[in-house]
């Protein structure tokens, strides 16, 4: 099991595992089973709030955020869900900001 750190802020069950906590760490907010559920504090630039992040466990999309595509710089809109392998994906949508 992993330390938690002080004041750690827990912000839900762990999908991945259905057996630990996923607490606010560092740089990420990752399962105390280390049972390899890890998701980064951020994103493109973008701050995930714990807030974001019990949505995402619950299987909900994040809030819509404005992201740079990497291909060309440009901005799109877009929202983060956790895909069926628990890893951070984004969907953008169809028009571009």
């Amino acid at each position: 099991m992993k330390p938690l750190p002080i004041n750690a802020t827990c912000v839900g069950m762990c999908p991945q595992c259905n057996k630990g906590l996923v607490f606010q760490y560092d740089v990420a907010y990752t399962c105390e089973q280390e049972c390899g559920l890890s998701i980064d504090q951020t994103i493109r630039g973008i701050e995930l709030s714990p807030e974001d992040i019990r949505g995402l466990l619950r299987g909900e999309y994040a809030k819509k955020y404005n992201f740079k595509r990497e291909k060309d710089g440009r901005m799109y809109a877009g929202f983060l869900y956790l895909d069926q392998s628990f890893k951070l994906q984004f969907k953008q949508m169809k028009s571009v900001v």
